[in-house]
């Protein structure tokens, strides 16, 4: 997927606190996602001293999920509004979490982002899926009235009148 690279050869050799911003809108496919529309959104690069700061803006990716209550497909709007990650040079002495480790693509001096937006998308989902619209139908087929000795203030009602 080479769609989600970005060069980094006109900031890799200018000082500390250069910067690029790209805008894209573009298809993706992740594993596990089943994307409905484009992926949106900005990405600004940032050089430091020894790393690359990467900061993603407002991505949108609509998505089909399958509602828990009625088993029903259904689109849900994915958006991410701010996300960071460093991405190294080198490979750093010390490494806390190898799933949170980004390198720079040296020999072309760009940047995959692939991995990076598909954590963020996959935080993004919601635990439990439910589509509202039209579950209301099949919350009201399974759903009956309680009986009157399961309603304790319903005599409450009759202290009113």
């Amino acid at each position: 997927m080479n769609q989600l690279k970005f060069s980094i050869k006109h900031i890799a050799n200018q000082g500390v606190g250069a910067k690029e911003t790209y805008s894209f809108d573009m298809p993706v496919q992740f594993e596990g996602v089943k994307p409905l529309s484009n992926l949106v959104g900005s990405v600004t690069i940032m050089k430091l001293e020894d790393l690359f700061h990467v900061t993603i803006d407002e991505i949108t990716l609509t998505v089909e999920l399958i509602c828990t209550r009625s088993l029903k497909p259904f689109s849900h709007e994915i958006t991410v509004k701010n996300a960071t990650r460093e991405f190294y040079i080198d490979m750093p002495t010390e490494i806390t979490d190898i799933n949170d480790l980004f390198l720079i693509d040296k020999k072309r001096l760009q940047i995959d982002l692939n991995e990076m937006i598909r954590q963020e998308i996959n935080l993004h989902f919601p635990a439990v899926p439910v589509h509202y619209e039209g579950s209301d139908e099949l919350i009201k087929q399974y759903q009956t009235e309680a009986p009157a000795e399961n309603k304790p203030l319903a005599i409450l009602k009759d202290l009113l009148k």
